[in-house]
């Protein structure tokens, strides 16, 4: 029967068949079942065959593959998907010298890459392989001992079943004795076409023996002379080259005539008709007798300003800031490199650098524009060169930051003097969108030791001073001293920590009671970040912040005391720990306040922990209402809108002005802690405060008095009418 038993009488088992025989159609159809289920089995186990076979077959190839590659003249080495060496044949021993245990572990580049190409040829190979494309070519490397080769290069990248490149495979032939042949006709074409005649370039020749030169009249026409007027003696050709330029061709021309190079080729100006310089390549041949001596020369002389021009233009590009055309980085690095090369010949002569950077730009350019911020780099550039000498060198190295080299000083005292000159300079008003805005600028300084010979050092130590000078309050200059480096270095590895610190989650919020007056009932909690530093315990803010903020970690810091601040109210929401009507303060940075993202953030955080936004307080300084004074209204208004209450943090150290703070309309005032600390000792601080009180009653605020920590302070806050207070007289920071 076999599979007949499947088939009606036209080989088919139709819906009838099935209904009229119900009882043995159920057998069948479970009978089926079983052999399709076979089938998929069978399938299956002929796949898995089929891949075994697959794998067997290419892992065969491969061993064949690498017992034909170690007898191939041809180098051959593979490397990984990173481009890591795995394995090269002998011949790429001998091509370059490293044997195969030298080679494993490193990278081609590494070993090979050569300064013929520049990276801009490496990067297309990579872009090209690493798409899953084979690249060929020419390719000039280095060997071992040096030298260099060029070879024919393939490289094959090898794919898996998804496409993705696992590795790659290069073949090299060594094609160096080839591309030398080519080289040498071109040279020699070449110099048959200049003894010819050729195109639209001037010919000339000139005849060693009688010493006259003949000049062709379109020679004479490129430098606007009549066929005729321009005589052509050598010395009144050569006396036409630019000073610059004329020994150059004179050593040149020499050379060749002597015998010492195949032919002679050399740029320079001379001088046109009109007065002007015209860039000229000139190309010749000598004609020896058989002594060997040169008996004539002839050539010819192209045109190339135009090309001359872009090229100096391209140079000058690469070199100069294209804003405000001062000298860029590498430039500025060259000069000084130079300048410590001349003063290590003299022992009375150092060298200083400045780093100079505008304080508070970045308010600058948004509030005036980015055009305006462009012009105030240029005006600052065009003073700064002013107030230097000609020797001395301004860079711009980027962003608002400026670098100055003092050539050849002798002491400090001349440097002052230079400084002097660039901070008046600096401070003088700029016209900026119809308005007179005056900048500040941080400057570090360092004066060169004896033994300075990289300019790098000079600029990382004249950066840590000008970062000093920032920390101290702007607008100053600082010398630069050792011990600042090591400082330096102490902040970058509290940095990595904190950093790291951040991610295994090391920081802690402690919790200071604010309490309400006079009753001293606990009406809420400031949240207070802390780090637990492994090895040093709990940081501080003071201690870890200003790292933060330099780091560019802050968003992160405050988003994390944020989020953790929610959860712990609605902790102790649950389990009864905050009062009825309580809150939880935590402080916003200006910057902060002034991001856009910190409205939906503060709302997510309310809604993901379903806290009311009463028990939620922001606390922000004066100096942020300062940075954006409408964006800042908009942010303040925009987070009362949430029910979040917002408090004016360290109030009276600021503006602190009536109109100023009805403006903003926060909720709470919070009196800087050295008003209340002065209570008890001056008639000043008990006068502020009471103000300060009274002017809340005045605008409905709720007035919170920080740094409270004697009985007496307590007693004059009450008396004065101050609505709450926190300190450690009434409960230190701990946690939760």
């Amino acid at each position: 029967m076999g599979h007949e038993m499947f088939k009606g009488g036209n080989g088919a088992l139709d819906a009838h068949d099935v209904a009229g025989k119900t009882g043995r159609g159920d057998r069948r159809l479970g009978h089926d079942s079983t052999i399709a289920e076979l089938q998929r089995k069978l399938a299956a186990a002929e796949a898995r065959e089929r891949r075994l076979r697959e794998r067997l077959r290419v892992k065969d190839a491969l061993a064949r593959l690498g017992l034909a590659a170690e007898h191939v003249g041809d180098s051959i080495e593979f490397t990984d998907a990173q481009g890591i060496m795995q394995w090269v044949n002998p011949a790429y021993e001998s091509l370059t010298g490293y044997t195969r245990d030298e080679v494993l572990g490193k990278t081609p580049a590494e070993l090979l890459r050569s300064d013929a190409h520049p990276p801009e040829f490496y990067e297309e190979i990579w872009n090209t392989t690493s798409s899953g494309r084979i690249w060929k070519g020419l390719m000039t490397s280095r060997r071992k001992d040096g030298s260099e080769f060029t070879a024919d290069c393939t490289l094959s990248p090898v794919l898996d079943d998804a496409g993705d490149v696992t590795s790659y495979m290069c073949l090299r032939r060594d094609v160096t004795a080839e591309v030398h042949e080519r080289l040498e006709l071109r040279s020699a074409l070449s110099r048959y076409a200049l003894a010819a005649a050729g195109a639209n370039d001037g010919m000339w020749g000139w005849d060693l023996e009688q010493d006259e030169v003949l000049l062709s009249a379109r020679w004479r026409l490129m430098l606007g002379y009549p066929p005729r007027e321009f005589r052509g003696a050598p010395s009144e050709w050569l006396q036409q080259v630019h000073p610059d330029e004329r020994s150059g061709l004179e050593e040149r021309l020499k050379a060749h005539l002597d015998g010492a190079t195949d032919h002679l080729e050399c740029e320079y100006r001379i001088r046109h008709r009109d007065g002007g310089w015209r860039w000229m390549l000139c190309r010749g041949l000598a004609e020896r007798g058989p002594d060997g001596k040169a008996a004539r020369i002839a050539g010819s002389q192209a045109d190339i300003t135009r090309q001359k021009t872009a090229e100096l233009r391209l140079r000058h590009e690469a070199l100069h800031d294209a804003l405000t055309g001062l000298p860029n980085r590498v430039l500025f690095e060259d000069r000084l490199e130079q300048s410590l090369l001349r003063a290590a010949r003299h022992d009375d002569r150092r060298v200083a650098v400045l780093f100079v950077d505008l304080d508070k730009f970045k308010k600058i350019n948004d509030s005036y524009g980015h055009a305006a911020g462009d012009r105030l780099l240029q005006e600052i550039g065009r003073r700064l060169q002013r107030a230097l000498r000609s020797a001395d060198t301004v860079a711009r190295i980027g962003g608002d930051e400026f670098t100055v080299l003092i050539d050849a000083v002798r002491d400090q005292d001349e440097v002052d003097i230079i400084i002097g000159r660039i901070q008046e300079a600096i401070a003088l008003p700029v016209l900026l969108a119809g308005a007179n805005v005056v900048v500040s600028a941080s400057i570090g300084m360092v004066l060169s030791r004896p033994d300075d010979r990289h300019p790098n050092d000079l600029l990382r130590d004249a950066d840590t001073a000008m970062y000093q000078a920032k920390a101290a309050g702007r607008d100053r200059t600082v010398t630069f001293v050792p011990e600042m480096r090591a400082e330096v270095l102490g902040l970058v590895e509290l940095e990595q920590e904190l950093r790291a610190g951040m991610a295994a989650g090391q920081l802690r919020l402690h919790y200071q009671p604010i309490v309400s007056l006079p009753d001293r009932t606990v009406v809420g909690f400031e949240a207070l970040v802390r780090w637990e530093r492994p090895g040093f315990g709990l940081l501080l803010p003071g201690e870890f912040l200003h790292v933060a903020e330099e780091a560019r970690l802050m968003d992160d810091l405050e988003r994390w005391v944020l989020d953790a601040a929610c959860n712990q109210i609605a902790s102790w929401r649950l389990d009864g720990g905050l009062p009825a009507g309580a809150h939880v303060a935590v402080n916003i940075s200006p910057k902060r306040l002034l991001q856009s993202t910190l409205l939906t953030q503060v709302e997510d955080a309310l809604d993901r922990t379903g806290i009311p936004p009463h028990s939620l307080r922001l606390e922000i300084t004066e100096n942020s209402l300062l940075e954006d004074e409408l964006a800042a209204s908009a942010a303040v208004h925009a987070l009362r809108g949430l029910g979040v209450r917002v408090c004016l943090d360290d109030f009276g150290t600021g503006y602190s002005s009536l109109a100023y703070i009805h403006r903003f309309s926060v909720d709470v005032l919070k009196i800087d802690r050295a008003f209340t600390a002065g209570l008890t000792k001056d008639a000043g601080s008990e006068a502020i405060v009471k103000a300060i009180v009274g002017m809340a009653r005045g605008l409905g605020l709720e007035v919170v008095a920080e740094g409270v920590e004697t009985e007496e302070q307590l007693e004059r806050l009450i008396a004065l009418g101050c609505d709450g207070a926190q300190g450690y007289l009434l409960g230190r920071p701990g946690g939760a």
